[in-house]
């Protein structure tokens, strides 16, 4: 083995330390890493002073335009729809299904979450079911420890699809195809775990009594519709509309069947305190994109100026009058049609919107390509038209709502700085030759058993970052080229790093931090990790075995796949 290879592994190394040890925020340690990479890519892999220039601003240009746009415009829909009061009618009415409080978990956490996840991500997908949970009466620990569970493997298509989207651009794959592989290899823990869940809020194996029905129905109603979507659509719907088919059918299971409440898992008090809930607990989420942010920092914009507590005086003013479920819903109505019509599903206008694009050559590099720019076919644009319209049907002022832009755009600055700077780095180290000197190395040390442990990197990158999307940054080209070597299917390796990063994720620092936020549970920061690391374990376990033992199995599937 030549010196390059360990060398190559010094920016992560750095990067863990300026995160764990230091404690860095985020942002300052990965722009530190891209320092360190630069002057590594320069002296020891004779990276040329002008490709390394051209190569920085091509990852951050291409962090602004698509990825930060979506993930703006997502967080933005969300902050609205808590400014109008619509998320509180939204959170009354799924508290109000049912008083099991093991149906009501299925529904919100596996339901609700996985719609929000996929509608914003960033930590609201965590937080905001616990708390709602807790509001209803369930135990604490048991609603945290659910909501980080039932999170996991839906952080693959978080934020309409950013981890899937960043990874097929970072990595030069077909999207549909990673997104379809991704959602096979997931299948069968994402059947296990609604059974996980019921579990966990029941408190034991014996909660299960009278919910194996429910919890096949929580799973079957998702997997389906995201192998659907996944394999013709792509993934920016492939969490948030199998959510809202599991969530109804959920809904119409208790209405038609009726099935008895046991009185060990009956909630006593009113499910619609759930509605009470104060939105201020989740305001301040610093997303998880934000890598390595400490509590504080995921915390730290609870401070308003006049300007933030005036709309907040006005927020309290709009949620005073309950709003009606169709007229509350309405934002996340819009994003679901613009995205399905501008999608493949019409090709007409898929096509028509297809042609305002441009494709740009930024970097210098000779491995670099163009990087196409479709500016009118991309989901961010299209999710902002959404959150116009339903400024304009829910009446919000012009300034109240170039205000609460404002706020989101101003707390999202250190996602922006983060993401610029992740993709830079890997970009860097692409170019460079620093990324196939690492995949040379593992290969080298593993063999064809790198399979084993291609999940374990995506989920020790993910625990290190807190974040699916940076994971893909830094571990999906290693993941790909050692599939490559090896000869294995890049689409498979590419998906498994998509479910470790989902899998480390939750149990990271920075995950664990917002949901302790959120939910008023500080000091309880080392039971939530306890008590989730078992069903963690299992579930990386489980992962191992998928992507190592069906290697060879999948291999005619995803060649099939290649070629379709």
């Amino acid at each position: 083995m030549r010196v390059q290879h360990f060398v190559a592994l010094l920016p992560l190394i750095w990067l863990v330390f300026a995160l764990v040890k230091l404690k860095w925020k985020s942002y300052l340690a990965i722009l530190s890493t891209l320092a360190l990479t630069l002057v590594l890519a320069l002296t020891m892999w004779h990276f040329p002073v002008g490709e390394a220039a051209t190569t920085v601003v091509e990852g951050a240009v291409a962090a602004i335009w698509p990825i930060f746009l979506i993930i703006l415009a997502a967080m933005f829909v969300y902050d609205l729809s808590v400014y109008t009061g619509g998320m509180e009618a939204i959170k009354a009415m799924l508290a109000g299904v049912s008083n099991d409080s093991r149906i009501l978990a299925l529904i919100i956490i596996w339901g609700f979450g996985g719609f929000m996840e996929g509608m914003a991500g960033f930590g609201t997908a965590v937080a905001i079911p616990a708390a709602m949970m807790i509001a209803v009466g369930v135990n604490p620990l048991a609603a945290a420890i659910a909501a980080m569970i039932a999170n996991a493997l839906p952080t693959a298509f978080g934020a309409v699809g950013i981890p899937t989207l960043t990874l097929a651009q970072i990595t030069r794959m077909d999207l549909l195809r990673i997104g379809f592989a991704s959602t096979l290899q997931m299948a069968p823990i994402t059947l296990l775990v609604p059974f996980i869940i019921v579990m966990i809020v029941g408190g034991g194996v014996k909660a299960l009594k009278g919910m194996v029905i429910p919890c096949l129905i929580a799973g079957i109603t998702l997997v389906i519709p995201q192998l659907l979507l996944t394999g013709t659509i792509g993934p920016e719907l492939a969490i948030t509309v199998p959510a809202i088919i599991s969530m109804a059918a959920l809904v119409a299971y208790v209405k038609l069947r009726k099935p008895n409440v046991l009185p060990a898992y009956a909630l006593t008090g009113s499910v619609a305190a759930a509605a009470n809930t104060n939105d201020a607990d989740w305001e301040g989420i610093e997303p998880d994109l934000a890598v390595g942010a400490e509590a504080d920092e995921a915390h730290g914009n609870n401070c308003l100026d006049d300007a933030e507590l005036n709309g907040a005086q006005e927020i309290s003013v709009l949620a005073r009058e309950p709003m009606p479920i169709i007229k509350a819903t309405l934002p996340f109505i819009l994003v679901l049609v613009l995205l399905l019509l501008t999608s493949k599903v019409v090709v007409p206008i898929n096509a028509f919107l297809g042609q305002f694009a441009t494709a740009i050559t930024i970097s210098t590099s000779p491995a670099a390509v163009p990087i196409n720019f479709a500016w009118l076919n991309t989901p961010g644009l299209w999710i902002f038209v959404a959150a116009i319209i339903t400024a304009i049907v829910q009446r919000v002022s012009f300034g109240a709502f170039i205000r609460q832009f404002a706020t989101t755009f101003r707390r999202m600055l250190p996602t922006l700085y983060a993401i610029m700077g992740v993709l830079a780095l890997a970009k860097v180290m692409t170019y460079s030759g620093m990324i196939a000197d690492m995949a040379d190395l593992f290969v080298r040390a593993t063999g064809r058993f790198f399979p084993f442990i291609s999940p374990v990197i995506g989920a020790l990158g993910a625990f290190v970052t807190g974040s699916g999307t940076n994971t893909q940054v830094l571990m999906g080209p290693l993941q790909t080229s050692a599939a490559e070597t090896l000869g294995y299917s890049p689409y498979w390796l590419g998906a498994a790093n998509q479910m470790g990063a989902g899998i480390g994720k939750v149990i990271s620092p920075q995950c664990i931090a917002v949901l302790v936020g959120a939910t008023a549970m500080q000091g309880r920061e080392s039971e939530l990790l306890k008590g989730s690391l078992k069903w963690i374990g299992l579930m990386l376990v489980l992962a191992i075995l998928i992507v190592g033992l069906a290697s060879g199995l999948m291999m005619p599937i995803i060649s099939w796949l290649n070629h379709v």
